[in-house]
């Protein structure tokens, strides 16, 4: 097992977090080879209990510097762990994360994940800003590095800044995570030095140091030693409270107080008790602690009720700053004894008159023993806390005798703590401290230093306590007499903010994660797997599929009843089936069960790649007639409608080349710019109303679709001419009140027409509405050609003296003599109609996978880590790969259909006849290519165009749209203001100061 956990290591007084990204599956793999060696080791001697701890880069010396390693559950992805074993082998709450388990951790207002102060930037090349937040999502590892003071250079001043503590670490951070002198390059032994970026990515490093006090004893930034009270693995001779709990508690793979040790079921679980055995759960916090406000809270308490700030602050913590607790005589004499004092319960003083029922210590550890009665299984939950402080020592502690007011500065403490289970240990204790609690009390009572206030709530904390010889009671509420003499005070702390304010509290959570800290032997194995070529596990399941295939199959059989092709559109098209992965088993059985074609009610499905390739590049058998007829009846007629011959060729060469005109590269820099352009347009206007109400911040919750629908806008301005304002044509979203009669809008107007032609079996809803916004959209481009033609000229970019260069094209290739106003309308509208459904469906799938996935959040911090301008090639290099697995599994269409043209035929082994409808599975075909390895996209465009022969219609603007794709993520990768996620789907959450 890794060392550090059952006994921390005690002579290690400075150290840090190291936060760190893998770029890929074989850099995480090295970074673990290079790291292996330098893992603190302990051992675990089961029938003692014990362990022993060994290893450490300078073990002889006791001193450090020590090394652990643990992994969130994005970081045991990139490790190559599969989506089956995530799932089973690793606890619910684990895979959720702590930003998910908010609610369950009473992390509500100023702690909630939405306002965390994020990990910035500070260990980064040359160039990059240290402004850059990290995502929680975006961390795959955290490194600790521990050391005594002893083996670091002496740091001069006893309090040295962030910057200071950190170049005092460096060489053992460099160390560690393998920085190659030559290079600077991380994860040494891989290719990182001939990439432009290293594979191993620094997002943070989070500094800490234990104080002491002059018994040198580790002392926390309010004043109260630290560390007493922790579980103990071996008998402590303790006769009041034992304190000492099994290994399991912490270890996983051992019995604890509830269970027995684990025993596998079958194989595969042995596998996963394998995985798990001596590993533990670890739980990072970074809390602020406003020394400050909190010295200001004690000495108005004090002033209010005449009692000493110690015993406020010691009523508080449920014990004195020096260690001791309350259960003894609460004198002055008592508060002053150095020695740790454990050995106590709280069973004589069970009206909390000593000490108070919400004091800290009696929430987090009501110190209880088993008793008859008690439900199996029930323990109290321990955790091992092996946190230390941050920031710099205050001038004075709350309290003392010189005032601590007006110290603002960042410092804290990295809570850290090591349990078998977050769910029954630590969210469990967490849960207490935010109000819901184990002493009987009130819940609306959190804890006096971590509660969080409610905004306009003034929080208040009770006690008993001897009345002063003086007190005037100003400031507090009605004192009352108790049984024995004592008073009851009730003293204000924290406060909620008002409107507009900045939450205050008394201590605020930054950030936090959940990891994993492998055992050794599992540690091994993650780096064998990490390095070991990549084996393409599916998410699909083709048992699944053939399960769904046998069910439709033995239901409906051949009926062509409409109930037999509403079910198998359902299990083609849902949404629903989509999410679950149900469709893409089924494909998968259709590609691996039935020779890639299968015969249904709802139409042939052809999913293997080869079958639909032969389909596509085979006019003479099938047609696209059956598009040309929807495409009748809504005025739509284009060449898209044709199948191959002179008319189609005549039709669409002109066209299809002045689309192929628009480069990679151009629509790369004028979608970049049209995003970046749409952002600022909301950021701005967020801005201004946070000042016109004169707020300290603001705050945008933005819906991705707004944004992708600004650039679509202005690519169909920059491309076609389309009118900003005042056209027969509007700009804008989908608006559910529009009528028939009014200016279409686009882009959104040209969905439904889209779906209607090119979905096998569309309803009559569907139907319905795409021919109607197909007429509409028709009529107003028959309005817009028209305009330009009586007065001689070619629609030009809105506000700008540059004609639009398709639309340029497409008037000359199509002049009045040879074309009427009709016809070309049309044919603009079938150019539109060619890339706006499909770039808005993808922009929507692949943000939709990457942030399934966090990697939106990863790409962002590796782009911004990235010194590299903005630039089509370094989109290229950081999100292409990311894109054309998103596309590939996503792809936008996922179907389109073909017409049978011949009487006894073949798709594969199925027999076909002339009308019948043939489906052709793109995404079946894409997750074929995915599932070998090969990353090419083309089936999405119907074909690859640049091939000779080619499909009739294969997209010629393939280009033009990997450079939209491309531009809209990296103009979305480029925001330098504060992004986090929405709650919202497909939506992001932006904030920031105001002046």
């Amino acid at each position: 097992m890794q060392g550090g956990i059952l006994a921390g290591y005690e002579n290690a007084d400075r150290a840090c977090l190291i936060l760190l990204a893998f770029d890929s599956r074989e850099a995480a793999g090295r970074f673990l080879e290079h790291l292996r060696p330098q893992i603190t080791t302990a051992r675990v001697v089961p029938e003692a209990g014990v362990h022993a701890q060994a290893g450490g880069l300078l073990k002889e010396s006791g001193d450090g510097p020590f090394c652990n390693v643990a992994f969130t559950h994005e970081g045991l992805r990139v490790l190559g762990m599969t989506e089956t074993e995530l799932e089973s082998w690793l606890p619910h709450e684990f895979r959720e994360g702590m930003e998910a388990r908010s609610s369950m951790l009473g992390d509500f207002r100023a702690n909630h994940p939405r306002r965390w102060s994020l990990p910035r930037m500070n260990w980064f090349p040359d160039g990059v800003s240290s402004a850059i937040e990290t995502q929680m999502s975006a961390v795959h590892a955290i490194v600790q590095i521990r050391v005594a003071e002893g083996a670091l250079p002496p740091a001069g001043k006893d309090e040295s800044g962030e910057q200071q503590e950190l170049e005092l670490l460096r060489p053992l951070i460099e160390r560690a995570i393998g920085v190659s002198e030559a290079t600077g390059d991380a994860s040494k032994g891989s290719n990182a030095a001939s990439e432009p970026r290293a594979a191993v990515r620094v997002l943070h490093v989070q500094t800490m140091r234990r104080r002491r006090n002059d018994d040198a004893r580790v002392t926390e930034h309010f004043g109260f030693v630290d560390g007493d009270g922790q579980p103990q693995f071996v008998p402590t001779g303790s006769k009041a409270y034992p304190n000492q709990v099994p290994v399991g508690e912490v270890l996983l793979g051992y019995p604890n107080q509830a269970d027995f040790a684990p025993r596998p079921r079958n194989q595969d679980d042995e596998a996963r008790l394998d995985f798990l055995r001596n590993g533990t759960f670890m739980v990072v916090r970074k809390l602020r602690q406003d020394v400050g406000r909190l010295d200001a809270v004690i000495r108005q308490a004090a002033a209010d009720t005449g009692l000493d700030p110690r015993l406020i602050l010691a009523k508080m913590m449920g014990r004195w700053q020096s260690g001791p607790s309350l259960v003894s005589p609460a004198d002055f004499q008592n508060a002053s004894r150095p020695e740790p004092d454990t050995d106590f319960t709280f069973d004589g003083d069970p009206h909390g008159s000593g000490c108070p029922f919400h004091a800290h210590v009696r929430r987090v550890n009501p110190r209880s023993r088993p008793r008859k009665g008690d439900q199996p299984g029930a323990r109290l939950p321990r955790i091992l806390r092996r946190g230390m402080a941050y920031g710099p020592r205050p001038a004075a502690y709350p309290g003392a005798g010189s005032q601590a007011a007006g110290d603002d500065a960042d410092r804290g403490l990295v809570f850290i703590a090591y349990n078998a289970s977050i769910a029954e240990q630590f969210e469990v204790v967490q849960s207490w401290i935010a109000g819901g609690n184990s002493s009987g009390g009130y819940s609306g009572c959190s804890d006096p230093f971590l509660g969080v206030p409610e905004p306009g709530q003034q929080r208040w904390f009770s006690f008993e306590a001897d009345a002063p010889a003086k007190s005037d009671g100003a400031g507090q509420r009605e004192t009352a007499d108790c049984a024995d003499g004592k008073r009851v005070f009730h003293i204000k702390l924290d406060s909620g903010p008002g409107q507009f304010e900045e939450p205050a509290p008394l201590v605020r959570l930054q950030w936090g994660s959940y990891l994993f800290v492998p055992s050794l032997h599992t540690l091994d194995w993650l780096s064998r797997r990490a390095l070991a070529p990549p084996a393409f596990v599916a998410p699909w399941n083709v048992a699944d599929g053939e399960r769904a295939v046998q069910s439709l199959l033995a239901r409906w059989g051949q009926d062509p009843a409409p109930e037999a092709v509403a079910a198998w559109k359902a299990a083609v098209e849902d949404t629903g089936s989509r999410e679950q992965m149900l469709n893409a088993s089924l494909w998968a059985a259709v590609r691996e069960r039935h020779g890639g074609a299968l015969q249904t009610p709802y139409g042939v499905l052809v999913g293997s790649r080869r079958l639909v390739r032969e389909v596509l590049g085979d006019d003479v058998r099938f047609s696209v007639c059956g598009q040309r007829e929807r495409m009748e009846r809504s005025r739509f007629e284009i060449y898209l409608g044709l199948d191959s011959g002179e008319r189609y060729q005549r039709l669409s060469e002109p066209i299809n080349r002045a689309i192929g005109s628009i480069s990679e590269e151009d629509a790369f820099e004028q979608a970049a710019a049209a995003c970046s352009s749409a952002l600022r347009t909301f950021i701005d206007g967020e801005r201004a109303v946070g000042l016109a109400t004169s707020g300290k911040r603001w705050e945008l919750n933005l819906e991705a679709r707004e944004v992708f629908d600004l650039v679509l806008q202005r690519l169909c301005q920059l491309w076609i001419g389309l009118p900003a304002t005042g056209g027969p044509l509007q700009p804008g979203s989908w608006r559910w009140d529009w009528h028939e009669g009014e200016p279409p809008i686009y882009p959104s107007h040209f969905t439904p027409p889209s779906r209607y032609f090119f979905q096998p079996r569309p309803g009559d809803d569907v139907r319905d509405f795409g021919e109607r916004h197909g007429r509409s959209i028709t009529a107003a481009l028959e309005e817009f050609v028209a305009f330009h033609r009586r007065r001689g000229t070619v629609p030009h970019v809105p506000d700008q003296a540059q004609a639009a260069p398709l639309a340029e094209q497409i008037f000359a290739a199509m002049p009045a003599s040879q074309a009427d106003d009709a016809t070309l309308a049309r044919t603009l509208a079938g150019v539109l109609m060619g890339f706006l459904p499909t770039l808005d469906g993808s922009l929507r799938s692949v943000l939709h996978e990457w942030l399934r996935l966090q990697t939106f959040w990863s790409l962002r911090t590796q782009w911004a880590a990235d010194a590299a301008p903005s630039s089509i090639d370094k989109a290229r290099r950081i999100l292409g790969p990311a894109l054309c697995r998103a596309l590939q599994f996503r792809p936008a269409p996922e179907i389109i259909w073909r017409t049978v043209r011949r009487d006894d035929d073949r798709i594969g082994d199925v027999a076909v006849r002339r009308g019948d409808i043939v489906v052709l599975g793109l995404v079946s075909a894409m997750h074929e290519r995915l599932a070998g390895g090969d990353d090419d996209v083309h089936a999405m465009f119907g074909g690859d165009r640049a091939q000779d022969p080619h499909p009739t219609h294969a997209c010629p603007g393939y280009k033009a749209a990997m450079g939209v794709l491309l531009g809209v993520f990296a103009a979305l990768m480029d925001v330098k203001e504060v992004m986090r996620p929405s709650p919202a789907s497909l939506a992001f959450t932006l904030e920031g100061a105001l002046p």
